[in-house]
C-alpha cells in the first residue's frame, strides 16, 4: 500500500510540476475528537488538482515502550512526542522538508485552516532560504465562522 501511495503523490506532483512552486493546502486529523489522540495524520493536498501530494503520519504509541523501557526497537511505531495538538505543526514541518529533497519542488502559497499554528512555524523555518517567500491563503469558509 506503502508504494502504491508514493507512486500516487510523485504523479500528483508531476502533474502540477510547472515551474518548480506548488500552492498546497495543509490539513491535520487526529484519531480521537479533542487532542488526546495518540495517532495523527497531516495532508498535502494540490489546490490545482485536489490530489494528495503529501503525508505525514504522527504516533505517539509505542509498542515496545512496555518491553524495552526507553529503547526503542526499529520496527517500533512511534514517531512524535509531544502534545497531541503539537501533530499538526509537526506533520507541516515533515512535509515541507522533505518535499524539496524528494522531488526538488516547493511549497510557495500555503493554503491553512485560521487556527493553525504551522504556517507561523514554516514561515519562521524558512525551508528554502531568505530568497522564497511563502505566501499564507485563507480559507474563505474558515474566516466565515
Amino acid at each position: 500500500m506503502e508504494d502504491v501511495a508514493m507512486k500516487s503523490m510523485k504523479e500528483a506532483v508531476e502533474e502540477n510540476n510547472i515551474d518548480c512552486n506548488l500552492t498546497a493546502t495543509f490539513d491535520g486529523s487526529w484519531q480521537k475528537w479533542g487532542h488526546t489522540s495518540l495517532n495523527g495524520i497531516v495532508l498535502a493536498t494540490s489546490v490545482d488538482t485536489g490530489m494528495v501530494i503529501d503525508i505525514a503520519i504522527m504516533s505517539k504509541h509505542s509498542k515496545c515502550k512496555g518491553v524495552l523501557g526507553n529503547k526503542h526497537e526499529e520496527s517500533c511505531s512511534s514517531n512524535y512526542n509531544g502534545s497531541s495538538g503539537g501533530m499538526d505543526v509537526a506533520g507541516v514541518k515533515e512535509i515541507f522538508e522533505r518535499l524539496l529533497l524528494l522531488y526538488n519542488i516547493r511549497y510557495v502559497l500555503y493554503l491553512g485552516d485560521g487556527d493553525s499554528k504551522s504556517f507561523k512555524t514554516i514561515e519562521e523555518m524558512k525551508p528554502y532560504g531568505e530568497c522564497v517567500q511563502i505566501t499564507k491563503l485563507e480559507c474563505v469558509g474558515h474566516v466565515q465562522k
